[in-house]
């Protein structure tokens, strides 16, 4: 008897309590709503009955205001197409840096109830892509000099590794780098990011890959094409060559230069320009010594620049170029 009286007074409980009207009020989907520029942004709400009115603000500002009937724009914000979704979410276009905020809304109920909600939306930068930039693609060097693969990433790295050949050169993880012992001495990591080998050789030539990591997580990768050429003889020898050709020219031009003064001198009125020379008896073997060393000069600098000097090194004055 007791049990079914104590049931009865629960039931009657229940009853009484959902015979009261709740409390008119807006129920936000999501508190804080995150976005990236130029995104499309939903401030979603929903009352918990049927409204007479309403508006949104932002700051100070009202953005929109509406009633039973067509809502109110702000005119401050027509031209960024804002919409009333349902009579009570806000739906925002191409939102930018400036739209991060507190966002308030006002409802009004039909017998008089007010509620207000709130929604902060942050707006965050648009991620930039993380590239590594390659000064030079291909690089040419010669066999003992010290070389620098030379790289710039665009954001700060945490970690990142240079390879050659399927394994690892240098690694480094923040500023503390870790060099294969194939190349202890000779490798390191320049400002964290550019590769220096010292006392390279013909066996170095190759492609390098550098792989970088940014703190958030971002991964880029370049290659540079290294070519050691074999460590070529001085271009001493040509240098000397080429003064001994050019000394030889000058020698034959004072001869017959020489040659034709002391003629003019004891011979009155006879005339020897360069096609008398030419011309007359032993003059003839001058004419051809100076044609001969010009040759030379021609011949030997092409000989001496083709085998001796290694490409990188050669000359301006190259006869064997076109």
């Amino acid at each position: 008897m007791e049990w079914d009286r104590l049931v009865a007074l629960v039931v009657c409980c229940s009853l009484i309590s959902s015979a009261e009207p709740q409390p008119f009020r807006i129920l936000v989907k999501k508190q804080e709503v995150n976005a990236t520029v130029g995104d499309t942004v939903i401030l979603s709400v929903r009352p918990s009955s049927p409204v007479s009115g309403g508006f949104w603000k932002f700051g100070t500002e009202s953005i929109v205001i509406w009633t039973v009937e067509a809502p109110y724009l702000n005119v401050a914000y027509t031209k960024r197409f804002v919409h009333l979704l349902d009579n009570t979410s806000l739906l925002m276009y191409s939102v930018t840096l400036s739209d991060s905020g507190d966002y308030w809304v006002t409802m009004d109920s039909p017998s008089g109830d007010e509620a207000t909600a709130r929604i902060t939306l942050n707006v965050f930068p648009k991620p930039v892509p993380f590239t590594i930039a390659v000064k030079h693609s291909e690089i040419s060097t010669i066999a003992g000099d010290t070389v620098v693969l030379s790289v710039s990433p665009s954001q700060e790295v945490k970690n990142g590794s240079w390879r050659y050949g399927g394994k690892d050169v240098v690694t480094w993880e923040g500023t503390l780098p870790e060099v294969n012992p194939d190349y202890r001495r000779r490798a390191a990591i320049l400002a964290k990011s550019s590769l220096q080998l010292k006392s390279v050789s013909t066996s170095d030539t190759g492609e390098y890959s550098v792989t970088m990591s940014t703190a958030s997580g971002n991964t880029s990768t370049a290659k540079i094409y290294l070519n050691v050429h074999k460590s070529a003889r001085s271009c001493e020898t040509y240098n000397v060559g080429l003064a001994i050709s050019i000394l030889l020219m000058l020698i034959c031009i004072l001869v017959i230069a020489n040659h034709i003064r002391k003629k003019n001198q004891t011979a009155a009125g006879e005339i020897h320009d360069f096609l008398t020379v030419f011309c007359k008896g032993y003059r003839v073997c001058v004419s051809l010594t100076m044609v001969m060393s010009f040759n030379f000069l021609i011949i030997f600098s092409s000989l001496i620049n083709w085998y001796l000097c290694a490409p990188g090194e050669r000359p301006a004055m190259d006869f064997s170029q076109n």
